[in-house]
């Protein structure tokens, strides 16, 4: 139970901080590279323990499964991202790093606005 919540708290913050901190760090793009969602992570601000959820919401379905093959893990970008979108995105897996970027600012930012747990969406109007 306690692995389960920690996982939803990882991809809530993916989904409306490091959305915005790709973002801002690298223009806006329909996909980033796993480089790029390494560099941010690289920071410490976010749960390595997860990353692969980060890459499969971020990156293309190509370069996450050129790497994950390689690796012989089971896991897959459907299933990452099925996870994910049940939470936010009503289950609908077709979505790329615009949309969740967009979703975070706009939509996301009245779901979420403060979290007990310390972790802030920008206000509306905010940017």
């Amino acid at each position: 139970m306690f692995r389960f919540l920690k996982r939803r708290r990882a991809i809530k913050t993916y989904v409306f901080r490091l959305s915005r901190e790709l973002l801002d760090r690298f223009g806006q793009k329909t996909y980033y590279s796993m480089d790029n969602v390494n560099r941010v992570f690289q920071g410490g601000k976010y749960d390595k323990t997860y990353i692969s959820y980060a890459y499969a919401l971020f990156c293309s379905r190509t370069e996450f499964e050129d790497y994950f093959t390689q690796l012989k893990v089971n896991c897959t970008y459907d299933g990452l991202r099925e996870f994910a979108s049940k939470k936010y995105f009503n289950s609908v897996i077709d979505f790329n790093a615009s949309d969740i970027a967009r979703f975070a600012k706009d939509i996301g930012a009245s779901y979420y606005e403060k979290d007990p747990k310390g972790l802030d969406a920008p206000s509306p109007g905010e940017t």
